[in-house]
């Protein structure tokens, strides 16, 4: 009798354990929104510069691959299930390289480190997360891109933004993602349009 019970115990777990779906983790990147078009460009010339592009700084606190989630105005939370797919620190310095290449805005571009640049392009991340503390599901993205002079590490510009912004589908972890890319992509190509505006004051000076 003991040996019944023990067959039918055994038999309920093994039930359960196949009857359920498998929860997998999934993984998300940060990409252009679209494919960039010409219309989609910055209007400027290629100017006669070497740049990096470098790992951004990020807050400790979302230092990880695990997605931020902020549900009370202290209080942070992450995903056990939906992870970047990369590091946020080199995620978005991968996209931001990305746009950049496409726009041709400089000579020479190299992702990460290369000898004797003239400039490069890092940031710093102080928010980068979903936010559940208002009547709708936001996401936060809140950053600084620098352009440094590589000589003297003095930065000669700064584009500084604070986004939180409702997305369509807010059940929805792609489009979180798509969205960080969105805001990514625009503050981005700002950036390389103020970029732009000072080497042309820059070289109209030069030339008086």
């Amino acid at each position: 009798m003991k040996r019944f019970w023990m067959f039918f115990i055994v038999a309920g777990l093994l039930f359960m354990v196949c009857g359920k779906k498998a929860v997998i983790r999934k993984y998300y990147i940060l990409e252009t929104p679209r494919p960039i078009k010409m219309a989609d460009s910055v209007e400027t010339v290629c100017l006669p510069i070497h740049v990096d592009i470098r790992d951004f700084q990020i807050s400790k606190a979302i230092n990880q691959t695990r997605i931020a989630l902020k549900t009370k105005s202290h209080e942070l939370n992450y995903y056990f299930y939906h992870h970047w797919a990369v590091r946020p620190s080199i995620g978005t310095a991968d996209m931001v390289y990305q746009i950049t290449a496409y726009q041709k805005c400089f000579r020479r571009l190299v992702r990460g480190y290369s000898s004797q640049p003239d400039y490069f392009i890092t940031g710093n991340i102080q928010n980068l997360e979903r936010d559940e503390t208002g009547k709708k599901v936001a996401v936060h993205f809140a950053a600084t891109l620098e352009l440094i002079d590589a000589e003297s590490n003095i930065p000669l510009i700064r584009h500084t933004f604070d986004r939180t912004e409702h997305y369509t589908n807010p059940k929805s972890m792609n489009s979180f993602a798509e969205t960080i890319s969105l805001i990514l992509y625009q503050e981005t190509t700002a950036f390389l349009n103020i970029i732009s505006d000072y080497f042309k004051k820059h070289s109209e000076a030069a030339t008086q």
